[in-house]
């Protein structure tokens, strides 16, 4: 039996370095893409079947690497992640949050690619709260940053259009993760 082929971009992240150590524990063959911003290598084992490739999603190169490994899974965790960035320089992070993004799963389309999950922003996307202690319904409806409208729109992507693409999903709203690294 072959081995379950699975992408985790934003691989050499917090939360990537340890799903990629998670996959490579159960067997999986991985192919990490991180363009090493805020990722760091040391966070990464080498084995065997990691393969690390340095660039953005959204590199022809970077999307080419992509459609030869052929994944069964894709995890999504690169992203451009600070809110001040965000508000300084909003297209690059439409660029990172969005653009890219979309540019990856018009890929995986074309891929053996059966499951997409994504991890977003629980702290962003929902807007103020207006109960404490807050529950999802609590929240107001919109963002207040540039960052959370990226990651909710982003949301709103994958919902509206995975149907129709013959691929599962499922969105994480992360808030607040910690651990060692």
């Amino acid at each position: 039996m072959s081995k379950i082929k699975s992408l985790v971009t934003g691989g050499a992240g917090f939360i990537g370095s340890h799903l990629v150590e998670s996959l490579s524990h159960l067997d999986h063959e991985v192919l990490v893409v991180d363009n090493f911003f805020t990722g760091k290598v040391e966070n990464l084992i080498p084995t065997q079947d990691i393969e690390i490739i340095k660039g953005d999603i959204g590199e022809d190169k970077v999307l080419d690497s992509v459609s030869k490994f052929n994944p069964n899974l894709c995890f999504h965790l690169a992203a451009q992640s600070s809110v001040a960035v965000s508000v300084s320089d909003p297209a690059l992070d439409i660029e990172y949050n969005l653009t890219q993004p979309k540019k990856l799963i018009d890929t995986l389309i074309n891929t053996d690619c059966k499951r997409f999950l994504f991890t977003s922003s629980g702290g962003t996307i929902y807007g103020e709260p207006s109960v404490f202690p807050t529950s999802e319904n609590d929240y107001g409806s919109e963002p207040l940053s540039q960052y959370g409208v990226s990651k909710k729109e982003l949301n709103n992507y994958i919902i509206s259009n995975f149907e129709k693409l013959n691929m599962n999903y499922s969105i994480l709203n992360l808030a607040n993760v910690y651990g060692p690294r």
